[in-house]
């Protein structure tokens, strides 16, 4: 039997995933935490775990300090935006919290910038719900898995 976080763990091995009870919770509060978020456009949430306990939440919003308007006039999202990720991954920087090794439960797959922090910090599965496209922000579902983060699609 495959260990389900294991590296070999590729995404085409994962048409019907055995979710546990942690994994439903950990995404339920990820759903949870992007309700917290003052877009209008998109709310996104993230939870960051590691041996089943949640080290960190995150979502998407102004940089801390700044108002919390997301949007322009125009319905746009303004360029100061961060990422659920970023965030997330900001934060922990700045309480000195490791990320090497942990899983990020999140509710929309990163964009490509994203993708790059959660390789370069470390994070070694990611568990999302919904696919995230943007014409601004590009995906690449492969540079992930190429880089030895597990990416599991959550349903």
């Amino acid at each position: 039997m495959k260990n389900f976080f294991s590296q070999e763990y590729k995404l085409e091995d994962l048409t019907k995933p055995n979710f546990n009870k942690f994994d439903h919770y950990f995404m339920k509060i990820a759903k949870l935490t992007a309700e917290l978020s003052h877009a209008k456009r998109l709310q996104v949430g993230s939870v960051l775990v590691r041996d089943n306990r949640i080290l960190l939440c995150g979502y998407n919003g102004m940089p801390e300090g700044m108002d919390n308007i997301c949007e322009d006039e125009d319905g746009h999202t303004k360029s100061e935006v961060l990422h659920s990720e970023e965030n997330l991954i900001l934060y922990a920087a700045k309480k000195g919290i490791q990320l090497e090794g942990s899983k990020l439960y999140i509710t929309h797959y990163p964009c490509s910038k994203c993708s790059n922090l959660i390789i370069g910090s470390g994070i070694k599965t990611i568990i999302y719900e919904n696919d995230y496209e943007s014409k601004s922000h590009g995906t690449d579902k492969n540079v992930l898995l190429k880089n030895g983060v597990n990416v599991i699609k959550y349903n």
